[in-house]
């Protein structure tokens, strides 16, 4: 009667240690997850304080200006460190979602981010960029001439 009964105890440890190997695990997981759900952005996250706090020369009034999903380039002072540069670049981007945002100066709309006006960039005759909006505070959108 023993021997019989050996082999299904055996199974039951095995299963029984894997199942003690897996609970916390499953219970760390549970958790993890528990904490992220907790913790899904804000959904009008364009609204935040950061957002609006950046937002000081009114970037986002461009998103009337601009179709949804147009994709634009970004050109920032190249005075401001590089860590700036991509804080404000980011901002940009969630300033004028659903507007793609590159940071790429050569697509045929720019929008130029300057702290300082009296480095904008201007266009010099000749050259394809047209200043299209001037927010005031150094914020430019330039767009291609259509000759």
């Amino acid at each position: 009667m023993t021997i019989g009964l050996k082999r299904p105890l055996r199974r039951l440890r095995i299963y029984f240690a894997v199942g003690l190997l897996l609970l916390p695990a499953a219970v760390h997981a549970a958790a993890i997850l528990s904490l992220a759900i907790g913790a899904w952005p804000d959904p009008d996250y364009r609204a935040s304080e950061l957002v609006q706090a950046y937002d000081r020369g009114g970037i986002g009034q461009l998103r009337h200006v601009l179709m949804p999903s147009t994709r634009i380039g970004f050109l920032d002072d190249p005075a401001q460190p590089p860590g700036d540069h991509v804080r404000r670049y980011y901002l940009t981007q969630y300033a004028l979602a659903p507007v793609i945002v590159l940071d790429d100066p050569t697509l045929p709309t720019v929008l130029a981010n300057f702290s300082d006006q009296k480095r904008l960039p201007r266009p010099a005759a000749g050259t394809r960029y047209e200043l299209t909006v001037d927010l005031g505070s150094g914020i430019r959108l330039y767009r291609t001439r259509s000759r």
